[in-house]
């Protein structure tokens, strides 16, 4: 498949595959989508020419090592899906104006966030980093992502405050869940009057002993 020099979708999901990729399998080509998740497919994954990488779906499989650093240079990209491997390490210093659907879950990744994923502009919908071994605080710039639906983060290690955001952020989120983290203090009064928009779900660790003060049910809806 290395000679495969025109190569740019390699769709192969859902099917019983097994095995590593070939180190060499992008080595030839600037691919645009690759799918193969929901396989059994294990070991590293491959570096590859991110500059015209669009859709990277390779979730639930049983990928190990670090995410591949070339994501980093992925300009282009609209959907990220990782989640459900075993991937280890921090996260590449990923960001890009047209990404949307960013996935992580359920690995073992470590480190903060990077600065990248919510610099301005960004389109982001939707973001799952939950159990992982994440670390740092949530930066406050994830107030900037006004697309933004979906932010789980839980069962990781982040701390200090949840930040405060200005009036008219965040206009879009339905959900955010923060719980099973060393997260401390109060909810932001700003976070809480998202309860009289489209905010939904607000969980956070605030069963005691109570790691962040949250009024329940009127700001939090569901303590830990």
């Amino acid at each position: 498949m290395e000679l495969l020099t025109n190569l740019k979708q390699l769709f192969a999901n859902n099917n019983l595959l097994v095995g590593n990729l070939p180190s060499t399998l992008f080595s030839n080509t600037v691919i645009e989508q690759i799918r193969i998740q929901e396989n059994s497919l294990v070991g590293t994954f491959p570096e590859f020419d991110g500059e015209s990488l669009i859709d990277f779906r390779i979730q639930k499989n049983s990928f190990t090592g670090s995410l591949p650093g070339s994501l980093a240079n992925a300009e282009k990209i609209v959907n990220l899906l990782a989640g459900d491997n075993m991937f280890a390490g921090t996260i590449p210093s990923i960001g890009a104006p047209s990404l949307k659907f960013f996935d992580l879950r359920n690995n073992e990744l470590t480190g903060t966030l990077p600065v990248s994923l919510f610099a301005a502009p960004t389109n982001l919908t939707n973001v799952y980093i939950q159990e992982n071994k994440l670390t740092g605080q949530i930066p406050a710039s994830f107030a900037g992502a006004n697309k933004l639906s979906d932010f789980f983060a839980s069962n990781n290690t982040f701390s200090g405050p949840i930040p405060i955001i200005t009036e008219g952020s965040l206009p879009a989120l339905t959900e955010l869940l923060l719980d099973n983290n060393n997260l401390t203090g109060t909810m932001p009064e700003s976070i809480c009057n998202l309860r009289n928009g489209l905010l939904e779900d607000l969980w956070v660790d605030c069963t005691p002993p109570v790691e962040v003060e949250c009024e329940l049910p009127i700001c939090c809806t569901r303590c830990f």
